[in-house]
């Protein structure tokens, strides 16, 4: 007989808002308890609260028994290796969130461009196997389709060996540090599906044509908000440059920028790919937009994401780094 896996509040963390989303953070395969230091796991709770303040969406509970029987699908945190939890039971409108780190750079790590490129975090919705009912799938498919992305859940997991500034209320960033909030809060957008290979991102996004040439996102809210802010008449929001090296990179291109919601100040989109050292990046109203056009449902850019505030390649290159 199969065991319901059950969430149990000693190893997870709520985050709600006004809006229909619950996220749980699951701290059970943070076996190399990178989350017991209390500012790394608030600030993680703050980068979720970055989404669930500007998220609206809903998502039936999965409820195993019987004939139906599921496996989440993820790789552990702490470890790299293959995870399946097999019944976990999923309350209504809630997204499973398993969190923890390791060491992300391993001896001859890099890539062919770069040798020297480092991986600050990685990020992404789960995987699943299941069996029943059709309303059984349905419910932990949970809507997913080439135009409306969704997920059970996924895991997010973060370099254990990096210069982090952990305190998300502190402006003392270190010129050579990494801010962990503005990393969380890029991977998690990873994980709710911006700039990253799923199909309702793909149904708005063309890769460059040749080496040299920026992708291309079309997404209707995306683009309004990037030309809004920039004076701009485009017709497609620039993502980076096609490359041999990585052909499909789906971050907004470098060095985009849009405004803070609520506020006429540029920022450089969070799902850009890097980030300035001793600087903290929180969502654009481009990034939110992004959120609208591949299926969630979003509420209009508002100074209430402003109530939140306080992958993946580590790339040196003018004091900059990459996710």
């Amino acid at each position: 007989m199969k065991l319901a896996h059950l969430l149990t509040l000693s190893s997870l963390a709520l985050i709600q808002s006004t809006q229909a989303v619950t996220v749980v953070l699951d701290y059970t395969y943070d076996t190399n308890n990178f989350f017991g230091n209390a500012q790394a796991k608030a600030s993680l709770e703050a980068a979720v609260a970055q989404y669930t303040s500007v998220i609206d969406q809903s998502f039936s509970a999965i409820t195993p028994g019987g004939s139906n029987t599921w496996d989440a699908v993820f790789l552990d945190p702490s470890t790299g290796q293959e995870r399946r939890v097999t019944d976990l039971v999923i309350p209504a409108d809630t997204i499973v969130i398993y969190v923890g780190a390791r060491d992300l750079n391993p001896v001859g790590s890099g890539t062919p461009g770069n040798p020297l490129a480092r991986n600050l975090g990685r990020a992404g919705r789960g995987g699943f196997s299941a069996s029943g009912t059709l309303e059984f799938n349905e419910a932990v498919l949970r809507g997913d389709s080439a135009d409306k992305y969704a997920l059970w859940g996924g895991v997010a997991t973060f370099d254990i060996n990096a210069d982090w500034q952990l305190d998300h209320t502190s402006s003392a960033i270190g010129s050579e540090q990494s801010d962990f909030y503005t990393v969380a809060v890029h991977e998690l957008g990873h994980l709710f599906g911006i700039a990253a290979d799923n199909d309702a991102w793909n149904d708005h996004w063309t890769q460059g044509s040749t080496v040299g040439d920026p992708g291309q996102f079309t997404g209707v809210n995306a683009l309004a908000a990037y030309n809004s802010d920039n004076g701009l008449t485009a017709s497609f929001v620039p993502t980076v440059l096609a490359s041999v090296e990585d052909p499909t990179n789906r971050h907004f291109l470098e060095g985009l920028e849009s405004y803070l919601p609520g506020t006429t100040t540029l920022q450089e989109a969070s799902l850009d790919p890097t980030i300035l050292n001793g600087t903290r990046k929180h969502l654009t109203n481009v990034d939110i937009a992004a959120l609208y056009d591949i299926g969630w449902r979003v509420p209009e850019p508002s100074t209430s994401i402003m109530l939140a505030l306080s992958a993946t390649t580590l790339i040196l290159r003018r004091r900059r780094y990459g996710f």
